[in-house]
This record gives structure tokens, sequence and C-alpha cells, in this order.
């Protein structure tokens, strides 16, 4: 959603701008990097004008009251309504990099959407925690209520242990947020409200959950091995692991062979074929096929039959393979009626 303006952000900050001094419009240029450079801390600043930083802030927020008893001020009052009205249809509560997006066509107008933000007294500001990003608000009570419905659905989302489909979650959000107002809990608050939170998120097939899980944002060519597989629901060759993460996961170049040696040192793939492993929590265990023939022997004795079953249900080997490691009498017996045991 565009937010349209009936004046240019660069054109709202010059007219603005006019009203001050000349050094005060250099203060507010440069801490907010209003000629298309990056904005400049208060440390920097003091030491162009020999200043501490203190006597840089006062002189912002001077710069701030002056503005607002201004005309130009005064003539902004539709842009600022524009905003209001773009915020109130969010929720109330919207993240600043999607605020800031929807204002500005171009990055090159980002710092202008900040300065008008920071400037009009409607809106307010919200810095980033360990829970949420950067948001900007009309009401406490608003911001209080969404965070608070955002932090149950996270936790909900968490104990769950599985990823969600959008649905699911803005479903679960909906349910959490029920005690704010009914133009508070639209579909499209609900998804502006998604983007305030560091514990949920989304991965590139469009599923959710907890933010720091492999399965959302995967960190390495394990975690993304580890999507990969848990998506197919079935073992892969490390070549087929490979091509996906390529094609599915990321834009960087994957080595097949890379992707074999983390899949060989990470405890969570079990190695189940030729080139072909799948996942520990899917019940395979490591080892070598007669160690999983004596798993499987272990306190029973079963016919030849039923242990080749049983092998193949968890490893990718030809028959002849178990044929050949249940004749090594240092490990298995052949009792009379047929049946195997295991003698370790």
């Amino acid at each position: 959603m565009e937010i349209h303006l009936p004046v240019q952000l660069e054109k709202a900050t010059e007219m603005l701008m006019q009203e001050l001094p000349k050094r005060s419009q250099n203060v507010l240029e440069r801490r907010f990097g209003l000629k298309g450079g990056k904005r400049a801390t208060l440390d920097a600043i003091g030491k162009t004008y020999s200043i501490t930083r203190e006597r840089v802030r006062q002189i912002e927020n001077d710069c701030f009251n002056k503005l607002r008893k201004s005309e130009a001020y005064k003539k902004m009052g539709q842009v600022f309504q524009i905003i209001t009205t773009s915020i109130q249809q969010k929720g109330g509560v919207v993240a600043e990099s999607t605020l800031v997006r929807y204002l500005s066509v171009s990055a090159p107008h980002e710092n202008h959407a900040h300065f008008l933000l920071a400037l009009a007294h409607p809106f307010k500001r919200a810095t980033e925690n360990e829970q949420f990003y950067h948001r900007w608000y009309l009401e406490d009570q608003a911001r209080s209520g969404v965070e608070q419905a955002l932090a149950t659905t996270a936790k909900e989302i968490r104990v769950a242990n599985r990823v969600f489909q959008k649905d699911e979650v803005l479903a679960m959000l909906a349910r959490n947020a029920a005690h704010l107002p009914t133009d508070a809990r639209t579909t499209d608050a609900l998804e502006a409200y998604l983007a305030l939170s560091k514990e949920i998120g989304s991965n590139n097939f469009g599923e959710w959950g907890p933010s720091d899980s492999a399965l959302i944002r995967p960190r390495g060519m394990r975690d993304m091995a580890y999507l990969v597989l848990k998506r197919e629901g079935k073992p892969l060759h490390f070549l087929k692991t490979a091509e996906l993460i390529g094609t599915q996961i990321t834009k960087r170049p994957v080595h097949a062979q890379t992707v074999h040696n983390e899949l060989i040192k990470d405890s969570r793939f079990v190695l189940v074929g030729r080139g072909t492993y799948g996942l520990k929590e899917w019940g395979y265990e490591p080892g070598i096929v007669r160690d999983v023939i004596a798993r499987v022997l272990k306190g029973a004795a079963l016919t030849k039959e039923e242990i080749m079953q049983r092998v193949l249900e968890t490893r990718q080997v030809k028959e002849n393979t178990v044929v050949i490691n249940l004749q090594n009498k240092n490990y298995f017996k052949k009792l009379p009626d047929g049946r195997y045991t295991s003698i370790v």
C-alpha cells in the first residue's frame, strides 16, 4: 500500500527548513541525512561546531518546537492527516520499515520520511528491543495491546514446535488480539502487526514459525539441508539436496561437496544409502548395516524376511547386503528354526 501525499517529501522538508536559521538547517539536514548522505551522529555534528552532543540535541529539539509553530507546519496538516489515517488502517501500530516504504517511492526519500515522522506530533516512535522492531504508533494503549497479542502468539508458535501457514498464524493472532477494537483486527492490520515481531518469521516457502528456527531462517548449509529434507519428507542424495538448496533457498553458489561435508558432520542427518541422507528425527539411527540388524534383533529372534523388512525401512541397501551381514557368525546366529538372533 503506497501512501500518496499531496506534496513530495523533499518539497515538504524544503518548505519547513526555510523557517529556520542557516545553522539550524544544517544541523537537521545532517542529523536526518536530508541532503542525500548518511545520518550524522550527535558527536559528529558537535565536533563540526565545537559544541557538546547535548547542545546538538537541544538545538534539534528547539528546531522542532519552532517548526511546529510555523506556518509551513500548518500547511502540512493534510500530509500528516493522510499518514495518520494510513497508520489507523493498519491497526494503529506500524513497523518503521513498513511505514517508510509506504511513504517513500525510492530509497533517497527515506530520510525525508523519517524527518517528517519525527517532527509531527500525532506520531510516536518505539525503539526496537528483543521482541519488536522500530515502530510508529498513535496511542500507547493500542501499542501495548498489539505487542501483548504478538508476544502471546509467538509463545504459542514456539510451543507448537512446527511450521504454520500464514492463515493459521493470522487466525491465532486474531484470537489473541480479541481485546482490541474491531477495526484493529482486520486482515490488513493483522498482517501489518506480523512485521513488528522479531520472534515470528517466514521462510522462502511461505511457512511461518519462530524466527530463530532452522526451518524459518536457516543459517549455513547445514540448516538449509535440514529445511530441504524436512520439506521433502524423505531421504535425498546429497547431490539432489544441493540442487534444491540452490533453487529454493539461496542465490549464493551451492557446492555439492560442501553440502555433503555438512551432512556428514551434523548429527541431525543419518546416512541411509550410498550418498543418501535422512533425518535422525524420522527414526533413522547412525551406523552400518550390521549395527542396524543388531538393533532390530535386540531382545528378539526374527526370520530373514522380517529382518529384511525392518532394515529396508531405515536403510536404502540391496537385500543381498543384509543377507551377507547375517552370515557374520561373530555377530549373528541362525537358530534351528531358521530365525536369527544377535550374539553381541
